[in-house]
């Protein structure tokens, strides 16, 4: 759909201001903006580089492992199998 991947990026002109810019090689152009952070990414810069602009929710590596990592760390108290350390 061409009014989501509209939405999806952001093409930095510079009668906007401030150029944007991606959060891995520090450039500015076309710019894939995640709806976790709302950082922008080149789709090449992406580790593997994107071929297309991802349909849907799309979400950066680091928004992902926070959530993972607390999904991890809800997991592990819901099991029981680890006494909470006393730090008094």
């Amino acid at each position: 759909d061409e009014k989501m991947d509209a939405k999806r990026i952001h093409q930095q002109t510079p009668a906007m201001g401030e150029p944007d810019a991606c959060l891995i090689c520090d450039d500015g152009g076309e710019l894939l903006i995640c709806d976790g952070c709302e950082g922008e990414y080149h789709l090449a810069c992406m580790d593997p580089p994107l071929k297309a602009i991802p349909e849907g929710h799309w979400e950066c590596d680091e928004c992902v492992n926070k959530k993972l990592l607390a999904f991890r760390d809800y997991l592990v108290r819901q099991s029981g199998l680890f006494e909470a350390k006393d730090t008094t």
